[in-house]
């Protein structure tokens, strides 16, 4: 941390902040990324550096990028993942530079100004202006979100089952403004310019206003990494077509991916950047190896063995660290592009007319009908895809040693294939072998695995009993032969250990409250809010799970007591939590809060 980032001033009353990305917009709260200018100490304000993320209960009027508030200088570590399968968004958003956040009130935010550059505070006020026309003309509900999605980057809007479809069918990506949507901008500037004359002063003229609109049109979208990368590439070839030269496609993605990297080098940890550029990658080297109906007569059968082999090409690139980080595959996933792709370029094609002709209301109107019928045809297919069986395969965890050997092996696979270099085949035969024997090592390890686990689960009490591949799960009755009702991290990490379908044990029952739990060293005993004191309650247990918020007070135990840990589950409110961390730490006993501290695990002895 450097000397003058904010979090190393103390006793500071306020921040100065500067708002740099929006993530999540709705009526109950907005999530955004601010830059803190400045802290105010006792005396005067200190300039400081440093990002944070901030949580704003109610919504706040006309928030943009740009402007700056004025907020309390209050603030917390950003909290690690709360269970063994969770994402680690602590860690990613280290990696962006970010460490801690703020929850604060509306009422809190004091707006002072708008600080943002006046080109992108014009692209602002244009995409708002469009989109206002669209709502105007009856786009709306999740039509309107998935056109504001699609064709201007802002996906705050959408509900979440929706996101969730599109990502069990496998086009996502079609959510997210890319380098495909930037393609097609540019294809159809082009067009429009390819009346004008090729005289040479007239080609340098249609150059600037090409890279410009192409880089209004990323100003417009915020600016996100996979939209820079094609603006950045775009510009290369235009300078290359102006200059009678075709700089190499691949040289093109190296310098986009250098500049923007010598402007914020923590994109590399960045997904959307890693995916992005695997993706296009991908699509340039293995497209050409697979060859599908590209010889064939019909013009039709061509395209369609294109846009096979690039969704392909660029799920073969991206699925390993797409396993890495997501832990799923889409089943249907070329299915859906083959589909969904077209669709979505008539969408992004009709939003594009709908908005050059924002200034005719007839054609305007029109224009944003088809495109609210085109989304409805489009999010009705996918809904019906995300449906379908065996729609999406997930819990598959890989280790980031297999995704860089499945890496390796599809380096030497299009080596071999691209330029016939059969050498290249023992070692991708190596990798193979590798991949084979870390799965072996965790097959053996998966079944002579003795694990005890308290999990994080909302409002839950969910405890986890593991044996080998077998496993018993001591949970509300609810949760009784209904896997879907269990949190994806707790599913997921069942997947990551092969375990077999649990047994389940209502932790409700007398058994479970009057009895104690034998597992490897352990003895823990369940105190419910039907706690009542006895002297003796504890004596043979050494872990104690507590749940729903008995009246538990650690100063009255018996100091025999305080050697034995006490964990707390997500059952238990906050109220009760902090009390009891508060005795617990001046009475020097073994406090644990899985909505705190994350899940308790307990590794027995094989």
């Amino acid at each position: 941390m450097k000397s003058d980032h904010f979090s190393t001033f103390k006793n500071t009353k306020h921040l100065l902040v500067q708002v740099e990305s929006i993530s999540k917009k709705n009526k109950l709260k907005i999530k955004c990324v601010a830059k803190v200018l400045a802290v105010k100490t006792k005396n005067n304000w200190e300039k400081v550096t440093g990002k944070i993320l901030l949580n704003v209960k109610d919504k706040i009027k006309n928030i943009q990028i740009g402007n700056q508030y004025l907020m309390p200088s209050k603030y917390y570590n950003i909290q690690g993942p709360l269970n063994p399968s969770d994402f680690n968004f602590k860690d990613y958003l280290s990696h962006n530079g970010i460490f801690h956040q703020a929850f604060i009130n509306a009422n809190q935010f004091r707006y002072l100004k708008n600080a943002i550059n006046p080109l992108y505070r014009i692209a602002q006020l244009l995409r708002n202006s469009l989109l206002s026309g669209f709502e105007q003309a009856g786009l709306k509900d999740e039509s309107f979100a998935v056109a504001q999605a699609l064709l201007f980057g802002e996906n705050d809007a959408l509900d979440s089952d929706l996101i969730q479809a599109y990502s069990t069918s496998g086009v996502l990506h079609v959510l997210s403004v890319s380098g495909m949507h930037v393609g097609i901008i540019f294809g159809f500037i082009q067009l429009l310019f390819s009346f004008f004359s090729n005289k040479s002063h007239i080609k340098w003229i249609k150059c600037g206003i090409i890279i410009f609109l192409i880089w209004f049109y990323a100003l417009l979208t915020g600016l996100c990494p996979s939209v820079m990368r094609s603006a950045i590439m775009i510009s290369f070839i235009v300078f290359g077509q102006l200059l009678s030269r075709k700089p190499t496609i691949l040289n093109s993605i190296s310098a986009s991916a250098f500049l923007l990297l010598a402007f914020n080098p923590h994109l590399i940890f960045n997904i959307g950047f890693q995916l992005s550029y695997l993706a296009v990658t991908g699509i340039i080297l293995i497209q050409p190896l697979i060859p599908i109906f590209s010889n064939h007569k019909s013009v039709f059968l061509q395209k369609l063995g294109a846009l096979i082999s690039v969704s392909l090409a660029a799920q073969l690139a991206t699925l390993p660290i797409g396993l890495y980080y997501f832990h799923q595959f889409p089943t249907y996933f070329l299915l859906g592009n083959l589909i969904i792709i077209p669709i979505s370029s008539v969408i992004l094609y009709a939003g594009i007319l709908a908005s050059i002709f924002s200034f005719w209301t007839l054609g305007h109107d029109f224009l944003v009908k088809f495109l609210a019928s085109m989304i409805e045809v489009m999010n009705g297919i996918i809904v019906f895809l995300s449906k379908l069986p065996m729609a999406l395969i997930s819990g598959i965890e890989i280790s980031f040693t297999i995704c860089c050997l499945l890496y390796m092996a599809l380096m030497f696979i299009i080596v071999w294939r691209k330029w016939n270099h059969a050498g290249m085949i023992k070692y991708i035969l190596i990798c193979i072998a590798c991949v084979l024997m870390f799965n072996l090592q965790n097959l053996i390890t998966n079944q002579n695995q003795k694990l005890l686990v308290i999990f994080n689960s909302k409002n839950n009490s969910i405890i986890d009993v593991i044996q080998g591949q077998s496993h018993v799960v001591l949970g509300e009755s609810k949760f009784n032969n209904k896997r879907n009702l269990f949190a994806k991290s707790v599913t997921d990490f069942w997947h990551g250990l092969s375990l077999n379908k649990p047994k389940f044990i209502d932790i409700n029952s007398s058994a479970m409250s009057d009895g104690i739990i034998l597992f490897d060293t352990l003895r823990l005993k369940i105190v419910t809010s039907q706690y009542n004191y006895k002297k003796d309650l504890f004596d043979n247990a050494n872990l104690i799970v507590i749940k729903n918020n008995p009246h538990l007070s650690f100063k009255f135990m018996p100091i025999e007591y305080r050697n034995k840990l006490f964990v707390a589950d997500a059952s238990n409110d906050k109220q009760h939590i902090y009390s009891w961390r508060k005795q617990a730490k001046q009475l020097n006993i073994r406090f644990h809060a899985t909505s705190q501290n994350g899940a308790f695990v307990y590794k027995g002895s094989n």
